[in-house]
């Protein structure tokens, strides 16, 4: 079953980052680069908790499908603010807590610094965002 909860491009949730939700306009060579993007549902009266796979939090993770090329998971940290970028561990998952629930008025800011040690640019085609496995219900 599909669960209605992912990453969108506004808080508004009107644009889904269903494909290469990473993906950049351009290059990034030497300067870190903030990017801000949210997860949340736009089904009403609904709310997320984790699965029962161990994890007692909803959990974002980045992925790569293709190493070696670009930038790996390990050049890009996550918080839940941008200031908490400062002193994100590049590569660690980030926790959004133990429930979501449903609507743009809930939807969580997932801030992604993007660096690297290369002065190389280097493209994030083929990096995106997952979620820990969650279970969807009605409020």
């Amino acid at each position: 079953m599909t669960v209605s909860l992912k990453f969108y491009a506004d808080s508004s949730l009107t644009t889904p980052l269903d494909s290469n939700p990473l993906t950049l306009d351009r290059e990034i060579g030497g300067n870190p680069v903030d990017v801000r993007v949210y997860v949340g549902s736009t089904a009403s009266g609904r709310y997320f908790v984790p699965d029962n796979s161990g994890d007692s939090q909803i959990i974002a993770t980045i992925t790569d499908s293709d190493a070696g090329a670009g930038f790996a998971p390990e050049d890009i940290a996550l918080a839940l603010t941008q200031s908490g970028l400062d002193s994100a561990t590049p590569g660690d998952p980030l926790d959004l807590g133990d429930q979501i629930d449903s609507g743009s008025a809930n939807a969580i800011a997932v801030w992604l610094r993007f660096s690297g040690e290369s002065g190389t640019p280097k493209s994030s085609a083929d990096l995106g965002l997952t979620l820990n496995p969650v279970r969807e219900y009605a409020s």
